[in-house]
């Protein structure tokens, strides 16, 4: 998942800084350093007595050299990294100044790599064949730009990493658990290795033939090693859950855990089941989907699973979790104040509602007309009992909001249902 998506990824990631992560997963971060405490100054010492005779030269006036910062800067890196040591810089400061102009440096080369003049009537042939030779200079200058900042720092440092981790909460959000050299470091490698499947499916025109494939998959293995690098399989497998919470969320997978109303154990068992419908890391990594035949069978694996690890009561509420009509009626009752037992009870009037209107609809050798009062009367009759739930001020904004479209929508040749006037 390449940080520019990001990890992904606003992709309204946001919602579960105060939803799922924030209430399962993510710690408090460390409190703010305050100022150092200043003891008391000693008193100044008497002044000594002046011999007699004595005739002071005067100090000298001339200020000290000034220290400018071209003093540390240097064509060679590897002295420029040698002076900021020997100045006392901070770690990540080096790391930062040494990165940001490496980057700077290998952006000026990639842009003056020569554009194709091919002129405008040239077929398409001779145009891939000149964008493949401007790709191929434009990947060994970015392999040339790792190799200078291993051999620098020790690691492919990548300067959108760096900001990435300064900038986004989503990131803070991700990767809290980890020193700010880990999460830089995750990212940076996330980045490499997604922008390198990139550009071996742009080669491949997005035709993938099984050793493609392989391919492929070797790079998602080879983000497994490099994390083994550096993080524990503690911190792997933490990291690992995350990004699958977030991305069978708001990815293909629709997994929906902070309106089930699970504890956090429970939360983190249904997101490590998930990984066997699909491993979100290395799918968006690398970009391939399993058959859709075998994520079928896979994601009813999952369902099984679930209801074993949950029980009846807990599998109810997470089945009932994934339904967008409960999450947005769960909302509404949230924004108005109102308990989860009335959502409950909203959605189950909206369900059974719908239930009948669909099977009305459907019936055979149904009058049109007795249909169409049949339909009248559930949608009176649902908006009775959802008068009984919410008090007037709720249920007239529910209606007034898309909520309330559903109960239109049950017979829409009908008049829209208004709320029942107070007894």
């Amino acid at each position: 998942m390449s940080t520019r998506t990001l990890l992904p990824f606003s992709l309204g990631l946001n919602l579960v800084l105060a939803g799922l992560i924030a209430g399962t997963w993510i710690a408090s971060g460390p409190p703010t350093p305050g100022p150092d405490p200043v003891g008391e100054l000693p008193a100044s010492p008497p002044p000594a007595p002046i011999p007699p005779g004595f005739d002071p030269q005067p100090a000298s006036t001339s200020p000290p050299p000034r220290f400018h910062w071209s003093q540390v800067e240097s064509d060679d890196y590897r002295q420029y990294l040698a002076n900021l040591r020997v100045l006392g810089c901070p770690g990540h400061v080096v790391r930062d100044l040494l990165v940001e102009d490496v980057t700077s440096l290998y952006e000026r080369r990639r842009a003056a790599v020569p554009r194709s003049s091919l002129p405008p009537w040239a077929g398409a042939d001779p145009r891939a064949v000149a964008a493949a030779e401007q790709a191929r200079h434009h990947e060994a200058l970015e392999a040339e730009q790792r190799a200078v900042l291993t051999e620098l720092l020790g690691f492919p440092w990548e300067w959108e990493a760096i900001q990435t981790w300064r900038n986004e909460p989503v990131a803070w959000a991700l990767l809290g658990f980890l020193t700010d050299d880990q999460a830089v470091g995750v990212l940076g490698l996330v980045e490499s290795l997604t922008g390198e499947a990139r550009r071996y499916r742009n080669r491949v025109d997005g035709i993938l033939l099984p050793e493609d494939r392989l391919d492929l998959a070797a790079l998602a293995d080879r983000l497994d090693a490099d994390l083994a690098g550096f993080l524990t399989p503690q911190q792997t497998e933490e990291l690992t859950l995350r990004v699958q919470a977030l991305g069978m969320a708001f990815g293909k997978g629709d997994l929906h855990l902070g309106a089930a109303g699970l504890t956090g154990l429970q939360a983190r068992d249904v997101v490590r089941l998930s990984l066997r419908v699909g491993h979100f890391l290395r799918n968006e990594l690398v970009g391939i989907d399993p058959p859709a035949e075998e994520r079928a069978a896979h994601q009813a694996q999952f369902e099984a699973d679930v209801a074993a690890l949950l029980g009846p009561q807990a599998q109810a509420e997470f089945a009932r979790a994934q339904d967008h009509r409960f999450r947005e009626v769960l909302q509404f009752a949230q924004e108005h104040g109102l308990s989860r037992q009335t959502a409950i009870a909203a959605f189950e009037v909206r369900q059974l509602a719908e239930e009948e209107s669909a099977r009305l609809n459907v019936a055979p050798a149904e009058d049109p007309v007795g249909r169409q009062a049949r339909l009248e009367q559930l949608q009176q009759t649902a908006a009775a009992a959802l008068a009984t739930l919410l008090d007037r001020p709720s249920l007239q904004a529910y209606l007034e909001r898309d909520h309330g479209e559903w109960l239109h929508a049950l017979s829409p040749d009908a008049a829209p249902a208004a709320p029942p006037s107070p007894q």
